[in-house]
Formats: structure tokens, C-alpha cells, sequence
């Protein structure tokens, strides 16, 4: 597992972040990732997310720090938290642009919800989108 930074100057910092086996092998059988079946072109809603990115700074700010708290759920086994976080993070998601979800999506994550996850999120701004939700232990 890698936390990955990108930096005000531009860089890039990559950190190993070495979790537990028992922590690796909870958070795998308790993860979900779904073939949402659907593609789309990314180039306009990555786009929109460059256009807001000054008046969305608060909600970028908000899942830069969600990060460390990530880390702090991983490592000391509050994998609980952990989809709590992600179900935060979903909803900042969201906010960033207008076509990042939508009512299919929407639909797979309150079916995810009701069956027990605790937060999920989707993957990739286009191509084969994959959604990932955690469920409670």
C-alpha cells in the first residue's frame, strides 16, 4: 500500500505504508470492487475538476487530511472507521464536478449501503469504472 502525495511544488512523494498481514487480510475480504459496465470519456469531467479547483479547495483540503486519518484507521486496525471515511470521501468526491456520479452509480452505492458497506467509492474517471465499497465486520 502506497500513500501518495502531490505536492504544492509539484513533486510527487510516494510512502510505503506497511499494514499489518492480519490488517491486509481483514481489509481484503471485506472489500467489494464492482464492474459498473459503464465508459464514459473522462476528458470533460477531469476538465471541470481543474476549473473548480480554486473554489474547491476546502473539499480538497478536507481529502488530503482524510488521508493521514486513513492511514491512522489502516494501521491500528479501525477498519470500520476506515469505510466511514470512505463513505465521507465519496460524498467530497462528489462535489468536485458535476458528472462525477450518477443515478445508476447512485443506485449501486445505496444497494451497497443497505447490504451492509459501510462507504465506497468509484474508480477511474472513465473507462471501465469500478465501484469499491467496504463492508462492516
Amino acid at each position: 500500500m502506497n500513500i501518495i502525495r502531490f505536492n504544492p511544488d509539484d513533486t510527487i512523494s510516494v510512502e510505503s505504508l506497511v499494514v499489518e498481514e492480519r490488517i491486509k487480510h481483514a481489509l481484503e475480504t471485506t472489500l467489494m470492487l464492482i464492474y459498473t459496465g459503464m465508459t464514459r470519456s473522462s476528458t470533460e469531467i477531469l476538465s471541470q475538476q481543474r476549473k473548480n479547483i480554486a473554489d474547491r479547495a476546502k473539499i480538497l483540503s478536507e481529502m488530503r487530511d482524510a488521508v493521514d486519518e486513513g492511514k491512522e484507521y489502516l494501521l491500528k486496525d479501525h477498519l470500520d472507521d476506515f469505510g466511514r471515511l470512505l463513505n465521507r470521501g465519496w460524498e467530497l468526491k462528489k462535489r468536485l464536478a458535476d458528472r462525477i456520479t450518477n443515478p445508476r452509480i447512485e443506485q449501486m452505492y445505496e444497494t451497497a449501503l443497505g447490504a451492509g458497506a459501510l462507504g465506497g467509492t468509484v474508480c477511474g474517471a472513465g473507462g471501465g469504472r469500478i465501484f469499491a465499497a467496504l463492508l462492516s465486520f
